[in-house]
This record gives C-alpha cells, structure tokens and sequence, in this order.
C-alpha cells in the first residue's frame, strides 16, 4: 500500500538527481488525478497523496521516525548546538544555519535506518545517541553504499544504483562524527575518521591519490603519452591479427580479438572526440533519427552529440571526432562496424534485433554493453598496450596533459569533458606546480631590465 510517507522515504534515501526528484513529485499529482477515472481508482492507493512536502523538509521527516527517547535527547543536542550554546551534549561556539543542520539530521536518520535495514538493531530500541556509537554498524552501513562505487566514483552495478551518492555519505558520516565527539565516544569517532580516508570519499571534491599518481605519470612522460594517444590503433592492429586467424582461433580468442575491436573505438571516441564518461560511452547510439554518432557527409567530421538528459551534470556534449594525422577515425569505426560489431553479436548469442539495433557496442541490457563490462575490458586492453588505466583515468589525463602544456586554456578543458571550469581545476588536472613555479620566476625581470625599460620608454 502506497502512502505519502513511502515516497517521501524514497526520495530521500535514493540517488536522485534534482531533475528525477522533481519529476517524482509530478507523479503523485498525477495519481491523485487518475483516481477520477472509472476502473482506475481501485489500482491506486487508497487514500490520495496529495502534494510531497518541499524537500528541504524531507530530512525532518526522516527523522520522526525515530524512537521519542532518541528524538528527545537528539533535540537537546541540536538546539544547543544550533545555537551555539555550550553544554554538556554540546561544544558548539557559534549559531549554526538551518540547512547546516539539517546535514544532522539526515545522518543520524540514515544510521538509524541502515541499522534497521542491516539487522542490526531495532531501530525502536534505540535509547539514546550514544547508541549509534558502535564502530562495526557505521562502517557496515558506510561499506554498504561505497561498495556500489568504483575508484572514480561511478556506479559497479549497472542494474542496482547507490541509495546516496558519494557526496551525501562523506556529508552522512562527517555530521554524526560531530556529534560523536561531543560524547567522548572516541572510538565511534576513529572509526568515522578511518572511513574518510577511503580514496573514494577522498576524491569527491578533488582528485584522489591513486589518480594524482597516474596522471603525474602521464605528463612527465612522453612515451606514456604517445601510447595514450596511440593505444586506439595498437588495439585495432592487435585485433586485426587475430581476424587474420579467425577460423583457427578458439572461443577465448575470438573474445579476445572482438574485445580488443571494441577498445579501440571506445578509446578513439575516449581520446579523439570526447573523454565521456563510462555510461554514456556504453550507451552511444549511432542508427536511427536520434543516434548519437553520426557518419560524417560531405567531407563533414563525425559527430558526436549526447542529450542533456542523459549526462550526469545535465549538460549537452557535442563534439566531432578528430583524425590523428593521417590515421582516421571514421575509418577505425567503420572498420569496427563491419569486423567487429557482427562477431561481438555472434559471440554474446545476441538476437536479431539486437543486431540491428543502434547500439554502437550491443549487449544483453537494454540491449546494450553494460558500462561495468566496458571498463572491464578497457582496463584489460589498456594494461596490455602497457599503460594500464581506468576509462575515467582518461578524462583525468587529457586535462592533465592540455592544462600542463597551457594553463590558460582551461575554459577549452572544460568544454571538451563537459564539466564546469571549477569541477575541472579541482578535480580532474594534475598540475606540475615545481614547472608553474619556475615559469612564474622567470618572468621576474632583473633590476637592469626595468631600468632599461625605463629608458626606452
């Protein structure tokens, strides 16, 4: 039985974007709306919704589900600390903003409610505050949402999304950190501190150690470079060898060559056009009015062109696909489409209509490769060119290398990995700051070139 309660949970508690929350609050409107109809009525909930409450009530909300002994507690402690009010639950110095608060509330509720869900408590039985200082349910329920991310902060699981996002878990265990320190509960608060250094929490605001290292790497090696930008071509060699020898290869050959095909185009289309990121390159279209690669016409440039909808920061990508020299990248993907893409189909036992669909890398879902597959054979085929990466290394690396050779260029960078001009300078450029340094001190002039352009003046 569907209630207003439900959807307000779900909207909290779910990875929803902006956009999703708000189409969700549309739908209940609509419900209410179908119960008019004749034969309708008796498939919808049967009490109307009404209206979702605004969103920046849903943490309050939340937080009315938990026991009235907790509830009575937590409220001494939020308004003392809100107001900045010393005391014995609270060491707060300085009014606190509403909103600030808020990021409290929903912490604790998400504890509460991950204990529930973990079987680890019964939420009802919980007495007091320092009842969710234990460090094996925190790290349980932290474990529970990082595990759904990879290293870059994208989803593992196609089929399964985060309940929050990385952003809102750092925030969910920083806040009840906070709290847990007011308590003395030293060891709830050192086991919050090991979970932030997880390099996945680490590297939501900037970029994370595993990929400073690589990108350091990256720049200050030519021969590193070179095969960045030359791995499409040695991964099409490397396939077309084993198509020389189809007839004779075994089962895991095959995938291996048709593995090896899809790398190609997908680091082309990675380094040449746009460095997207994992779901969107899995889901690229290039049949159909609205596919979203399109074949070059009249000497034109290929295109390509993904929809605001369907990025993550709700910002169209459009750019063409550059040749390399003389090594041209329509021609890499037109030699995909014809030897690779059939034997990829004929392998995965994908039927007819997946075959004649628009998926540029067919697959079994929606029926298309799953993007977890395609950094899998990314990271396979990438180590075996000798620079092993993941895909989404590739976005930190072009920023780096472009920033390093021009610093000034980076409303350019921003454009081509369709991110924000801040996102970019703090989360996705290695800078060389020993090199910035050195040029910043040669443009110092020395005494005798003032005075000299002094004179000439």
């Amino acid at each position: 039985m569907l209630r207003l309660d439900d959807v307000v949970r779900f909207r909290a508690f779910c990875c929803l974007t902006t956009n999703q929350k708000t189409a969700l609050g549309s739908s209940v409107i609509l419900f209410d709306k179908l119960r008019a109809l004749p034969g309708i009525a008796h498939l919808l909930p049967p009490a109307p919704l009404s209206r979702l409450p605004r969103m920046r009530l849903a943490n309050g909300e939340r937080l009315a589900a938990t026991p009235a002994s907790f509830r009575a507690e937590w409220s001494i402690w939020r308004d003392g600390y809100q107001a900045g009010t010393p005391s014995a639950l609270s060491g707060s110095a300085e009014d606190k903003a509403g909103g600030y608060m808020g990021q409290f509330d929903a912490g604790l509720a998400w504890l509460i409610e991950m204990a529930g869900e973990l079987e680890l408590a019964d939420p009802s039985e919980l007495a007091d505050l320092r009842a969710l200082a234990r460090p094996d349910w925190i790290k349980a329920a932290a474990q529970s949402v990082a595990s759904a991310y990879d290293e870059d902060g994208e989803l593992v699981d196609d089929d399964a999304p985060a309940r929050l996002s990385l952003r809102s878990l750092r925030t969910y265990l920083q806040r009840p950190r906070t709290v847990f320190e007011s308590l003395d509960c030293d060891v709830a608060s050192a086991a919050v501190d090991r979970l932030l250094e997880d390099p996945k929490l680490k590297g939501v605001d900037g970029m994370s150690p595993a990929n400073i290292v690589f990108c350091k790497a990256v720049v200050t090696s030519p021969a590193k470079q070179a095969i960045l930008f030359g791995i499409p071509w040695m991964l099409q060699e490397k396939a077309q060898a084993l198509l020389d020898e189809w007839d004779s290869l075994s089962t895991a050959r095959r995938y291996e060559a048709v593995r090896a095909g899809a790398c190609a185009v997908a680091m082309l289309l990675m380094t040449r056009c746009a460095p997207v990121r994992m779901a969107n390159l899995a889901a690229i279209t290039f049949r159909g009015r609205k596919g979203w690669l399109s074949a070059p016409k009249a000497g034109g440039l290929v295109l390509l062109l993904i929809p605001a909808s369907q990025t993550k920061n709700r910002r169209e990508i459009r750019a063409h696909l550059r040749d390399a020299g003389k090594k041209r990248g329509w021609a890499l993907v037109s030699w995909y489409l014809a030897e690779i893409r059939p034997r990829m189909v004929a392998l995965g036992g994908l039927p007819t209509e997946v075959a004649d669909g628009p998926a540029l890398f067919p697959g079994l879902k929606d029926d298309r490769i799953g993007h977890s597959t395609l950094r899998d054979w990314i990271k396979m085929e990438t180590a075996a060119c000798g620079l092993p990466m993941r895909p989404h290394q590739a976005r930190h690396a072009l920023a780096s290398i472009l920033l390093n050779r021009d610093s000034s260029k980076l409303p350019q960078v921003a454009a081509l990995l369709g991110d924000r001009i801040s996102t970019v300078e703090k989360a996705y450029a290695w800078m060389d700051e020993e090199q910035l340094v050195a040029d910043a001190q040669a443009m110092i002039p020395t005494a005798a070139a003032v005075l000299r352009g002094a004179r000439r003046g």
